[in-house]
């Protein structure tokens, strides 16, 4: 038989793995403890990291499309303005062509007795080919065959009226060099203000696609 002492002894033995035991069994825990915490703060910091780039990659691209969107207005507006320096500078161009064909002396005698054109005819001439030329720019080409061209001379004889079909024919500059173009045709025929007012109403036209 155990004696008290002896009793005592191994009731306190015992006390004492429990305490260790749970001591254990506690460092255990906490560290777990720990651990499962340090994942989950991992986990939501690699979350909060991805979400932080998804939502600055979203205000970038917002911006780079505010950006461009605001420089696709000013582009606009910059052409729009342009645009309507241009039709402004042609129609400023074309009254003063169709003023100039309607007071100056166009032709006058050469020496053989021919007709050549007075320098105020060539200027009026040359400022008809200016003009087309502007009007070409205007709806985006830079040869003067987007205006003066077989489709615009037979409209403009249907349009105006005119009976007859204009032709190449050659005109004298005042120097005595020639010209061979369907302008001189013009001149020679005096349709020059109508074809004039024909280039304004249809190539100045918004409403006209060309």
């Amino acid at each position: 038989m155990f004696g008290r002492r002896e009793i005592v002894g191994v009731v306190s033995e015992v006390q004492n793995e429990v305490v260790g035991i749970k001591d254990y069994v506690d460092n255990k825990f906490n560290s777990l403890e720990e651990a499962i915490g340090e994942a989950v703060v991992q986990t939501l910091d690699t979350r909060l990291k991805v979400l932080e780039q998804r939502i600055n990659r979203r205000f970038d691209n917002l911006n780079k499309s505010q950006s461009n969107n605001v420089i696709e207005a000013i582009n606009r507006r910059e052409k729009d303005e342009e645009r309507r320096e241009m039709r402004q500078a042609i129609k400023s161009k074309l009254s003063i062509l169709y003023a100039e064909v309607q007071e100056a002396v166009l032709f006058e005698e050469s020496e053989r007795g021919n007709k050549k054109l007075t320098k105020e005819g060539e200027a009026v001439y040359k400022m008809l080919y200016e003009v087309v030329m502007m009007l070409a720019n205007y709806h985006g080409s830079n040869s003067h065959m987007k205006i003066a061209n077989r489709t615009t001379y037979n409209r403009f004889v249907s349009k105006k009226g005119i009976p007859y079909e204009l032709v190449k024919r050659t005109i004298t500059l005042n120097n005595g060099v020639g010209r061979e173009s369907v302008f001189a045709d013009m001149f020679y025929r005096g349709v020059v203000a109508k074809f004039v007012k024909f280039l304004e109403d249809e190539f100045l036209n918004e409403k006209e696609a060309i």
